[in-house]
């Protein structure tokens, strides 16, 4: 019996070996189209286009973004730079403010019991200081124009010696250069009691370093005389030589002299007294050298000499001598041991004449909280 399946298989077979093979499909070779042609062309350099426009752009953006980081990472140090300099400055700010400030009180709390050192003083007047800088209008009778609004600077008292140091001093000379004067005046006492003259010969060195633009004039107090205020040979002798000093270094010393200065065929004249308790106090001669008309300041250690004065022609008066105290002690035998001051510190008008008396620098004779002083002067005409 046949099965199904074989013969199904047979007639498989057959037909297929009867059936043609298949051959591979093959293109006819036709013309190539232009129009084609030509769009292929274009759109190949349009896609050519496309890639080189992204070249372009892509090169942009990445050079922008590698100059965006270079200015990143530039930025960053810069700011880190920025950051740490302002560090450094500031702590150098906030070390420099405490110092000053640490020397300020430093400066204070040994002023206030009379001492006299560095720290009161700031050379260059930017910070706080102990000494104080006092401003005034000294107003003078017929005051030429050419002298209006000059600047005088008067210093007094330095009493250099043992307890008012070199150093001390030196800051108080640059202290007076700092306010750039056009004339300084010196109201005496450069020393204490100096017996052996050792420190009237550094005074003078001392002071060559002061700058003005009409020059420095002086005059002396009763410690220049030596102790106890008297007049001898030796003491004369000594006297003699420190004025010779402080000529040499271009000071004008007044002793019972007058000197002015000249402006415009103008003049000031400063008119030195010698010192009232010294025995060496001689206005008829000092006056008598005023031979022409002019503003007169006199120039006066001794602020009680005013009342000896009334009779002369002048028209302002700077003093020192009190350093700001109220009450004077002294052993001489034609005074009480304590004797109230009529004029302690600061401006006065007496006989209808201003007079100034200046705290001093240094320290012989000052009591608790008396700070030293430098005042200013600013000439001004007088038209009441």
């Amino acid at each position: 019996m046949t099965n199904d399946y074989s013969l199904m298989t047979i007639h498989y077979q057959k037909r297929t070996q009867n059936k043609p093979k298949r051959t591979q499909f093959q293109p006819k070779n036709k013309a190539p189209n232009p129009k084609q042609s030509q769009n292929k062309a274009n759109f190949g350099a349009f896609i050519a286009g496309k890639n080189s426009t992204f070249q372009t752009y892509s090169r942009t953006i990445t050079s922008g973004l590698n100059k965006l980081k270079q200015w990143s990472i530039n930025g960053s140090i810069s700011f880190l730079k920025l950051w740490g300099s302002f560090s450094i400055v500031s702590h150098h700010i906030v070390t420099i403010t405490k110092k000053k400030r640490s020397r300020y009180y430093r400066g204070l709390a040994f002023g206030t019991f009379g001492f006299c050192t560095k720290w009161a003083i700031c050379p260059k007047g930017i910070n706080a200081e102990w000494l104080e800088v006092v401003y005034e209008d000294l107003k003078l009778r017929n005051l030429p124009k050419t002298f209006e609004q000059m600047r005088i600077v008067q210093a007094s008292d330095f009493h250099f010696s043992r307890t008012v140091s070199g150093n001390y001093l030196k800051h108080c000379i640059q202290r007076i250069n700092s306010l750039e004067p056009d004339v300084v005046v010196l109201t005496g006492d450069y020393v204490t009691h100096d017996m052996y003259g050792r420190f009237s010969r550094k005074i003078a060195h001392l002071l060559s370093r002061l700058h003005a633009k009409h020059g420095v004039y002086a005059t002396l107090g009763n410690h220049d005389y030596g102790r106890g205020g008297g007049i001898s040979v030796e003491r004369n002798f000594s006297l003699d030589d420190m004025i010779d000093s402080f000529q040499a270094v271009g000071i004008h010393v007044l002793r019972n002299e007058a000197g002015y200065l000249e402006k415009d065929e103008h003049k000031l004249w400063f008119v030195g007294l010698g010192d009232l308790w010294s025995g060496d106090f001689e206005p008829a001669k000092a006056f008598g050298q005023v031979d022409s008309e002019g503003p007169v300041i006199t120039l006066s250690h001794n602020p009680e000499a005013v009342e000896h004065i009334e009779e002369y022609d002048f028209d302002a008066m700077v003093c020192g001598h009190t350093h700001g105290g109220r009450f004077e002690w002294t052993t001489m035998p034609d005074r009480p041991l304590v004797n109230r001051r009529q004029f302690s510190s600061g401006m006065y008008t007496v006989h209808e004449r201003p007079m100034y008396v200046n705290r001093g620098l240094g320290r012989h004779g000052r009591l608790f909280n008396q700070r030293p002083e430098i005042t200013v002067f600013t000439l001004c005409d007088n038209k009441e």
